[in-house]
């Protein structure tokens, strides 16, 4: 409000105002000692005070100094010209003086006081800091001054002296403060003079002819707050003040002859009376007006967030009736509005949840809670019920008694019933393992402590009554021989894998050996520690023995085989894995001893290029009894999720007199050879510099994007993006700087795309967008977006911050252009077109450059 205000007096010279203040002065105190007095009787009223405050309380303090230096002087001509005596002289302008600072100093530590229109706690701190308390200390040191260098009576100076400051500060400090903030009335200012100007007439006529003529005074300054707000009371205060001290000097009327204290009593009191209600009310009013306006404003808000809300919103009565639903909740219920409002809310709740609903709501009318949630099932239109998450509120009066509810409802339908699948699945998965034999338990390393089921103990031979589950029990049921092993991988597991996933043997009382097969897995929390490990164990001696015994007779196909270089697999007729050779073992990364009578899908995962997977050829070649070769797109993907280019041949093994016997799998690595031919595809398509693709592969791409929109009918965005500024790089800190510059930016924008989308490098600082999908409209906000952070983006090199911006022009790609040729030309033209409106813009095709 201050920079305001000093903006609309910078117009007008300094010396100016200055020269104005002291033309005033002067004036207040020719007007004051010429003006012919009756005793106890104000005839002249002291405006200039309260005109210099407000005047002082807008300036900076070093303006101040001049202002008051000029207010000064104006005072010190007036009394000079008037022969006031030099001890008099000193008297009025240290009390003049006086009550201007302490209400400038108390005015700029109370700023809410300026603003006293918002509120009547603001106007009654008006009221005291800068009426009431500043002519305080002026009639003071006034009455003080006066009664050491004359005869005076104190009050003969003082109260005059008060009364006169405090009837003018009323009177024309709060026009003031409007009029310095700009809060007058724009609206029909003729009305606002007429009803002045009645106003005018009406105080005349009821000084001259009416008694007690304030009190008639007050009912017309009322009328006119009412009826034109705050500027409008404080605007008649001042006029109606300033015609009763002009009808005063004119000798319009006489007052009855009170004594001078009585005077002050019955005649300056109720002109204070008269003016402060007024005003008071104005403010009131005002204030009624604008609460009234934020209420209508809130209230329009909210009903506009409750229809554009995605979450279901219903306002209810306290009798259950639903009183407001908006879309979402409608579409949530497959009801319209006018159905949902012939139903009650517990029509809409299943009747096994209604109950406890209304419990919840109960406490809401007893105000023993706010709110509440709930998960309950409403039922919807066509008689299904689905799940909602309710989170009720209630509104209550001024009274405190309840209003409505407010009720808003999530749909969690999908969840609840993942959830009851996700319970169902573990039944069926602890049924499952009780079926199975296998064992579950878990492990807290921090806290010590070990728990597992009831299988647990038979898989390890303990007494379930005696033996209290620990990682030391278990320890010491573990086979000497691979304990240490054991350790060293659950080692591994904690710090590094999260997987554990192998066998060991125990030790049951009876001294018999018993292999076991572990699979377990490691949750963190939050910061990474170790939670917890839980796993399974399960009996696999039987296995383990039939293993050993096939595993004698593949050691003898494995010397055979030990001299080629390739992967060799071979597998029974079911497909099921015999041997491996040291080729085979490398390569899947798996020994012989594991892959033993396993499926080899099992063992080797073939997938294509984009990770789908591909049925093994030994299937194919069993089946059909025939020498089968793998696609030439085929990987190997492994346990971890690498993946290996291969090449494989599968071929039956069969009897003489062909009777299926089992299979050979012959495969090679070929991933170099592959990575070759990638490389050399990569960089046919691919810009060195900045990774992205090439102008080549950019037009081909944009090519068939053209015909996708002719024949689909579809639409997408073509975007040529050139750099604005970068010249300046090149040339300041050198190409090596552009060439990290486009890196760096090159990543800006990938980031940011999706990933339907396309970005090149169609050469220099100049970059291709295609934005699939998508209407102009969200282009263009998503490349202003781009381009301010483009244009925010710091590039530091060699201790120096750089900055450059980006153009763009949009190109819709909707059947317009068939050729693409003539759509990147169009797309290029509105780049150059945002280049030559100022840069750092976006132009669309089509529209005026």
């Amino acid at each position: 409000m201050r920079k305001e205000f000093a903006a609309s007096v910078s117009l007008r010279p300094w010396w100016l105002r200055i020269l104005t203040i002291t033309g005033l002065g002067l004036v207040a105190c020719l007007n004051a000692t010429v003006a012919p007095q009756q005793p106890g009787i104000i005839t002249s009223l002291w405006y200039v005070n309260a005109l210099t405050i407000v005047t002082l309380l807008y300036h900076q303090p070093c303006f101040r100094a001049l202002l008051l230096a000029g207010y000064t002087v104006g005072l010190s001509a007036g009394y000079w010209l008037n022969h006031v005596s030099g001890t008099a002289h000193l008297t009025l302008m240290l009390a003049n003086l006086a009550e201007v600072l302490l209400a400038v100093y108390l005015l700029e530590r109370s700023q809410s006081a300026r603003c006293f229109y918002f509120n009547i706690d603001a106007a009654l701190k008006l009221g005291i800091f800068g009426i009431l308390l500043p002519p305080l200390a002026g009639a003071l040191l006034a009455a003080s001054g006066f009664a050491l260098s004359t005869p005076w009576h104190w009050s003969e100076t003082g109260i005059t002296w008060y009364i006169n400051s405090v009837i003018c500060s009323i009177s024309a400090m709060p026009l003031l403060l409007l009029i310095k903030h700009r809060r007058w009335n724009r609206d029909q200012p003729w009305l606002l003079a007429l009803n002045l100007l009645l106003l005018l007439g009406y105080t005349a006529l009821v000084l001259k002819y009416f008694p007690f003529p304030f009190v008639y005074l007050g009912l017309g300054l009322a009328l006119i707050a009412i009826r034109n707000g705050v500027f409008g009371a404080a605007l008649a205060g001042f006029l109606v003040s300033f015609c009763i001290a002009v009808f005063i000097r004119m000798a319009w009327f006489a007052w009855p002859q009170y004594d001078q204290h009585l005077l002050m009593l019955f005649v300056y009191l109720p002109i204070l009376i008269t003016l402060i209600p007024p005003l008071l009310l104005a403010i009131f009013v005002d204030t009624l007006h604008t609460r009234e306006q934020q209420l209508l404003a809130r209230e329009s808000m909210f009903r506009e967030a409750m229809e554009a809300s995605a979450v279901g919103m219903a306002l209810v009565s306290t009798d259950g009736q639903l009183l407001k639903v908006n879309p979402a909740l409608c579409h949530m219920l497959d009801y319209s509005e006018t159905e949902l409002a012939d139903l009650s809310w517990s029509q809409l709740i299943h009747p096994d949840d209604l109950g406890m609903e209304q419990r919840y709501q109960q406490r809401l009318l007893n105000n023993q809670q706010s709110s509440y949630r709930l998960e309950v099932r409403y039922r919807r239109k066509n008689g299904q019920m689905i799940w909602v998450l309710l989170v009720v509120s209630m509104v209550r009066d001024d009274r405190g008694l309840p209003h409505y509810f407010v009720l808003q409802a999530e749909d969690i339908d999908r969840r609840r019933r993942s959830e009851e699948r996700e319970r169902e699945l573990f039944n069926r998965y602890l049924l499952a393992a009780e079926a199975g034999q296998v064992g579950v338990w878990e492990w807290r390393p921090s806290e010590q402590q070990m728990n597992w089921d009831e299988r647990m103990f038979d898989l390890y031979a303990l007494d379930r009554h005696h033996i209290v589950p620990s990682f030391s029990v278990w320890k010491s049921c573990i086979y000497p021989d691979d304990l240490p092993r054991i350790l060293k991988e659950i080692s591994a597991a904690l710090n590094e894998t999260n997987v554990l996933d192998s066998e060991f043997r125990v030790k049951h009382y009876d001294d018999s050996i018993h292999y076991l097969r572990i699979h377990a897995m490691v949750e963190r929390d939050a910061v990474g520690g170790v939670w917890r490990m839980v796993g399974t164990n399960w009996d696999i001696t039987e296995l383990r023995v039939l293993m050993n015994d096939l595993s004698r007779e593949r050691e003898l196909l494995r010397t055979t085989l030990l001299s080629i270089g390739e992967a060799v697999v071979m597998t029974d007729q079911n497909v099921r894995i015999i041997f491996m050779n040291p080729a085979a073992e490398h390569m899947l990364d798996c020994s012989n001893r594991k892959a033993s009578h396993r499926s080899v899908d099992r063992i080797m995962h073939l997938v294509d290029a984009d990770g789908h997977a591909l049925e093994n050829p030994l299937h194919t070649a069993l089946r059909q009894r025939r020498l089968i070769h793998l696609s030439n797109d085929a990987y190997l993907k492994k346990a971890d999720g690498s993946m290996t280019a291969i090449q494989d041949s599968a071929a039956p093994i069969l009897r003489n007199n062909d009777e299926l016997l089992g299979g050979v799998l012959v495969f090679s690595d070929v991933t170099e050879m592959r990575a070759l031919q990638k490389q050399l595809g990569y960089q046919a398509s691919h810009d060195p510099l900045t990774g992205l693709i090439n102008r080549s592969a950019f037009e081909t791409i944009l090519q068939d994007v053209v015909k996708e929109s002719v024949m689909t009918a579809g639409q997408s965005v073509l975007v040529y993006l050139d750099l604005d500024y970068f010249k300046r790089v090149n040339d300041t800190a050198g190409h090596a700087a552009g060439d990290e510059l486009l890196r760096q930016l090159a990543g800006v924008m990938s980031s940011r795309m999706r990933a339907s989308d396309i970005v090149a490098r169609l050469g220099g600082d100049e970059f291709g967008l295609i934005l699939r999908n998508c209407s102009v409209e969200y282009a263009e906000s998503f490349m202003n977006g781009l381009i301010s952070e483009i244009c925010k983006f710091e590039f530091c090199w060699n201790e120096q911050i750089f900055h450059v911006g980006a153009s763009a022009g949009l190109a819709p790609v909707n059947g317009q252009f068939s050729a693409f040729s003539a759509l990147l030309a169009s797309a290029d033209q509105a780049c150059y077109a945002a280049k030559r409106a100022g840069r750092g813009q976006v132009k669309i095709v089509g529209t005026s450059f």
